[in-house]
């Protein structure tokens, strides 16, 4: 019954999409934010890059170009495969060594105090440096459904509906400044 709704949802949601394509947003978030990085790492030649909360599934691949730094609270044998060098520690911590360019994708939505994370990776910045992190907004209705359910029956759902997802997804998630509103006042 939980698959049939997900299935007629969807459907409803595409739907809705193409009736009023401007009230849901457009474009491709992950392409937008890998062409930012893109434009940042062509600039310049042997940048120091952390990608946060990356895991094994990266959003680069490593290269000469640059210093790939991965950073994640978990650690798998995979980890260190992926990146140059690999730490594990939370992003609210501080960070010993400093980068020309932090990124992060559906991470920061998961920590529970990013005025911590926010301080800690900017006071990891070079001169010059800069941050991109793509996160969902804690008014999106998908967010407020994530919380209203807790995360004790979001990893219930997900072994149902997204059977496929469950080692990669199923953290909890408290959105603590997660809108547009109070990221940029802490940036």
């Amino acid at each position: 019954m939980i698959r049939e709704f997900v299935s007629a949802n969807k459907r409803f949601c595409k739907m809705l999409e193409k009736l009023f394509p401007k009230f849901f947003g457009e474009g491709d978030f992950n392409r937008d934010l890998l062409e930012k990085i893109n434009q940042i790492i062509k600039q310049s030649d042997n940048l120091k890059v952390l990608e946060a909360g990356g895991a094994d599934r990266p959003l680069l691949e490593k290269s000469d170009k640059w210093t790939y730094y991965g950073m994640d609270i978990d650690q798998k044998p995979s980890c260190y495969k992926c990146y140059d060098k690999f730490l594990v520690q939370s992003i609210e911590e501080k960070i010993d060594d400093d980068f020309d360019l932090i990124i992060s994708q559906t991470l920061l939505e998961h920590v529970p105090n990013n005025t911590k994370s926010i301080e800690a990776m900017y006071n990891a910045l070079n001169n010059g440096g800069a941050m991109l992190h793509y996160l969902p907004s804690k008014a999106h209705i998908y967010s407020i459904c994530l919380r209203l359910v807790g995360p004790k029956i979001q990893k219930a759902l997900i072994k149902h509906l997204r059977p496929e997802a469950v080692s990669t997804a199923g953290y909890p998630a408290f959105f603590d400044k997660c809108s547009t509103h109070e990221m940029r006042e802490l940036c």
